[in-house]
C-alpha cells in the first residue's frame, strides 16, 4: 500500500498536485484535474452508443486526455486521471485523443462480429469525429 501511494503521489507531483489526503481505507485520495471538458462524438439518440473525449488539466498546466469508444455493444473507456500520457497543450491532447479514437473505430470497420461492433455506430462515430475536427479548423480561420 505504501508503495502504491508512493507511486500515485509521485503521479500527482507530474500535475502540480502535492495534497496528501488519504481516504477512509489509508489510500491516497485521487487529485482531480482541473478544466475538465467532456466532447461526445457518434450517434447520442440511444442510451450508451457514442464514444466521447475527456480533456483535463494540471495545477500546472500538464494535460491529460481519456477516451471513450463505443461499437454499440462492445467498447472501452479509459479514465481521466494523473496516470497515462502527458501533454503540454489542450489541442495536443484533443488531437493524440481523437487520432486514437479514429484508429480504434477503423480498427473495426467491416469485423464480422456485427452483433457487438455495429457497423452503423462505427460509421456515424467516425463521421462526427470528421466533424468536429472541420469544426475545429474553421474556429481556427476566424
Amino acid at each position: 500500500m505504501i508503495v502504491r501511494n508512493i507511486h500515485a503521489y509521485d503521479k500527482g507531483l507530474e500535475f502540480g498536485f502535492t495534497a496528501v489526503e488519504l481516504d477512509q481505507y489509508g489510500w491516497l485520495k485521487s487529485p482531480q484535474l482541473v478544466d475538465m471538458e467532456r466532447i461526445d462524438l457518434g450517434d447520442t439518440s440511444h442510451f450508451n452508443r457514442y464514444s466521447m473525449v475527456k480533456l483535463g488539466r494540471g495545477l500546472n498546466g500538464v494535460w491529460r486526455n481519456a477516451v471513450g469508444c463505443n461499437y454499440g455493444i462492445a467498447g472501452s473507456y479509459s479514465p481521466l486521471c494523473v496516470f497515462g500520457k502527458q501533454f503540454g497543450s489542450r489541442d495536443a491532447a484533443l488531437s493524440d485523443a481523437l487520432n486514437r479514437l479514429k484508429a480504434m473505430m477503423t480498427k473495426k470497420i467491416g469485423h464480422s462480429d456485427t452483433s457487438n461492433y455495429h457497423q452503423d455506430v462505427i460509421r456515424k462515430a467516425l463521421e462526427a469525429i470528421a466533424k468536429y475536427e472541420v469544426g475545429q479548423v474553421q474556429l481556427t480561420l476566424f
